[in-house]
């Protein structure tokens, strides 16, 4: 029973594997593309903001004698990776905008071959794909809010007990608890179910 159940994860492991590479990758190409975006839209000032280190940002301030508060913690990691979180969020949108299209796609070729075994003969509702669509969309919208305001609020609490290392921990835990929070938003399934 164990080694079914090994054998089976190795066997996707590799797909998992490339996937979480090109995705790592491609999330990096948009942040990119947002932090060119944002050099030409915003000042000097508000692009440091956006694309602040915070970790060297609170090692260098702990050597200067500054702490700042929990507030300016909190707005400083929130700008520092609001560039990051819209470049998972953009991508994730054209995943899910991506897997409609192939579906749509799949059922409309379907649907032209009548005496196909996959064809169940029901019809494709624009209207309530759309709303699934924008639906989805949606809790992606606020799973991404969700995760970055915690995030930046656990940032924010542990750059002031340890400034550095306290933000790295503080800022992982808020993503993970706020990940928690979102868990329920099923983004995964197929449109219409």
């Amino acid at each position: 029973m164990k080694q079914r159940e090994w054998s089976k994860r190795w066997e996707v492991f590799p797909a998992k594997l490339i996937t979480a590479y090109m995705k790592y990758h491609a999330t990096t190409l948009i942040m990119r593309l947002y932090e060119h975006l944002a050099s030409r839209s915003f000042t000097l000032v508000q692009l440091d903001k956006l694309t602040l280190d915070p970790f060297s940002a609170a090692k260098r301030r702990q050597k200067q004698g500054e702490s700042p508060s929990l507030m300016e913690s909190v707005r400083e990691a929130w700008d520092a990776n609001l560039i990051a979180y819209l470049a998972d969020y953009s991508l994730h949108q054209i995943i899910l905008a991506a897997g409609y299209y192939a579906y749509i796609r799949q059922r409309r070729q379907q649907q032209k071959r009548p005496n196909s075994p996959n064809n169940d003969g029901a019809e494709l509702y624009a209207g309530s794909l759309a709303l699934s669509f924008l639906k989805k969309s949606t809790l992606l919208a606020i799973s991404r809010a969700v995760c970055l305001s915690f995030a930046s609020l656990g940032g924010g609490i542990g750059n002031i007990i340890y400034p550095g290392w306290g933000y790295m921990f503080g800022f992982n835990m808020g993503d993970g608890f706020g990940a928690t929070v979102v868990d329920e938003f099923d983004l995964n399934e197929t449109p219409l179910q």
